[in-house]
């Protein structure tokens, strides 16, 4: 009974010793570490990755990799998350953008690896170290605004508030006046007739609302008192948690409207995909990934619930068309239009 006391006793200090090298490891080290699910959900972040994207722990844990991406490098990333779920490759490196909760983005380089189960080589979570990449400067959306200052329409971003928080040139000369005496103000404080202001916030209100591109025919005066009708384009722009944080507004002369209105054709076309599709259905969630029990999907491949989970429905998927079928995938959810793509599945044999 000695030897059994004094062998559970040591047992147990080697393992209060693993946790606290495993904490001083992880909690402590000077570079992000985080463990993230196979569907991409954050299961435990260090401090050091909080600092990197300015949100909590508690904020981040459940939240997925692809909400704090770049739209512009979800694609890469999820890539490089198939080629690990899959076991093409034990470990990969990317240089990345992360969306900083206040809007901006954050380069950083990640090198992720999977962690599978011992006995049957199922994955189990990502292992991913994570650290602002040298010599590259945080982007603020500048670039955005130069496309936009050199436009021939008239642009601004409003707020939730309906304050105009940018204007460009085009605008100035629409209203004859500059950009700082706009931003911060609504357009009643800038003089619009009570009529026209109800217009536009109610067609802000429907983009906040709706969260989707959407086009309207609305009144602008100018300085000289003139009113004229302009296809004015609102584009919902998401923050980092997916909420609508502002709207960006396009107007254009109505003669000139016909590349805008063609907006208006994504839902009529994503209808009559579904409407088409006969052979294998499944849903998603809003940003592409598969969550629970896909029946007919799991029928065809022979996956189960967990395996499919995230974007593990491409492991079935053959790997010669993965990428063809992961670009055509992230391109309909970022842009919200059909899905269509040619592949090869694996089935139960």
């Amino acid at each position: 009974m000695a030897l059994s006391s004094a062998r559970d006793t040591h047992l147990q200090e080697a393992l209060e010793a693993a946790e606290a090298r495993f904490y001083a490891t992880f909690e402590l080290a000077p570079v992000g570490m985080m463990h993230t699910a196979p569907d991409g959900r954050y299961l435990r972040v260090n401090q050091r990755v909080c600092d990197l994207v300015g949100y909590t722990r508690e904020e981040l844990e459940g939240r997925r990799v692809q909400d704090l991406t770049h739209p512009d490098d979800v694609q890469v990333s999820l890539e490089r998350m198939v080629m690990l779920l899959t076991g093409e490759v034990g470990a990969v490196s990317t240089r990345k953008r992360y969306v900083h909760r206040e809007g901006h983005s954050v380069w950083v380089d990640v090198h992720v690896s999977m962690v599978r189960e011992a006995a049957t080589g199922a994955p189990l979570f990502y292992v991913g170290v994570v650290e602002a990449a040298a010599g590259v400067a945080c982007d603020t959306g500048t670039g955005l605004l130069r496309v936009l200052d050199a436009l021939p329409d008239a642009a601004v971003r409003v707020d939730a508030r309906m304050r105009i928080a940018y204007a460009n040139p085009a605008m100035e000369r629409l209203l004859a006046l500059p950009a700082e005496a706009m931003v911060g103000r609504t357009l009643r404080e800038l003089g619009a007739p009570a009529e026209l202001a109800d217009e536009h916030e109610a067609a802000l209100r429907e983009a906040f609302a709706g969260g989707e591109p959407l086009v309207r025919e609305l009144g602008h005066r100018s300085a000289a008192g003139e009113v004229r009708r302009r296809a004015t384009c609102l584009v919902p722009e998401r923050g980092a948690d997916g909420t609508v944080s502002s709207v960006l507004a396009l107007a254009r002369e109505a003669a000139d409207a016909r590349g805008l209105a063609s907006v208006k054709t994504v839902e009529e076309r994503y209808r009559a995909l579904v409407e088409a599709t006969s052979a294998a259905v499944w849903t998603a969630t809003s940003g592409g990934l598969f969550d629970g029990p896909q029946p007919s999907w799991q029928a065809l491949t022979g996956q189960t619930t967990r395996e499919i989970g995230g974007i593990g429905w491409l492991a079935a998927v053959h790997p010669e068309d993965r990428k063809q079928t992961l670009t055509a995938w992230t391109r309909a959810v970022a842009e919200r239009t059909p899905y269509e793509v040619e592949h090869r599945v694996r089935t139960p044999r």
